[in-house]
């Protein structure tokens, strides 16, 4: 773990295989922006000295019909390793950086999380319009293991927000990373897009 992306799957409402390709003109615009993003976009190049890429794919944050882009860029350490959400809107990309780990959406309602284990679990919730990305909340909770006593405000506090955490994964889709290389770029970006989500 120790802020390494995860692809795990998410429980109760997961999909196997292909989404829908959404057939518009706005998506295939986004696509073509997130495939010349990966291959010319330097803040998308992977930084890594231990031969790491970068890993990407696509979901519908908010059932709008157009996709949105995840990429993982690997640096040399934590500090200059991101996750990116890419989105399409106006003509424009637009990227915003998310907390790195494992990423899961709700497209019925456009709500996100993304969440990071280190000595316990950084949670951070955003919400997707379509035309804006925000952050909603940034909390934290402990690992059972671990002396909530001591550390947390409370137990019942820790709880509380270990179980909100809980119940979002339950409840979403995880997106599933694939490595950036040109095969994966033309088999996702091309057309009307491709997503696996897990």
């Amino acid at each position: 773990m120790d802020g390494a992306v995860q692809t795990q799957t998410a429980g109760g409402s997961t999909v196997s295989g292909s989404e829908l390709s959404y057939d518009n003109e706005t998506n295939r615009q986004a696509l073509a922006a997130y495939a010349n993003a990966l291959v010319n976009d330097a803040s998308l190049q992977s930084k890594s000295n231990r031969g790491e890429k970068p890993l990407f794919n696509l979901a519908d944050l908010n059932s709008d019909g157009v996709y949105e882009m995840s990429v993982y860029v690997p640096g040399e350490g934590n500090v200059d390793t991101y996750y990116y959400i890419c989105w399409y809107s106006n003509g424009t990309l637009h990227k915003d950086i998310v907390l790195m780990g494992n990423f899961y959406y709700q497209p019925e309602t456009g709500d996100c999380m993304a969440d990071y284990y280190h000595m316990g679990v950084g949670v951070q919730y955003y919400h997707f319009d379509g035309s804006s990305f925000v952050k909603t909340a940034d909390e934290y909770f402990y690992l059972v293991d671990f002396e909530i006593e001591l550390y947390a405000e409370s137990p019942e506090a820790n709880k509380a927000i270990a179980e909100k955490h809980d119940s979002f994964i339950n409840n979403s889709l995880c997106v599933d990373l694939v490595e950036v290389n040109s095969d994966n770029i033309a088999k996702y970006l091309g057309g009307n897009g491709t997503v696996y989500n897990k």
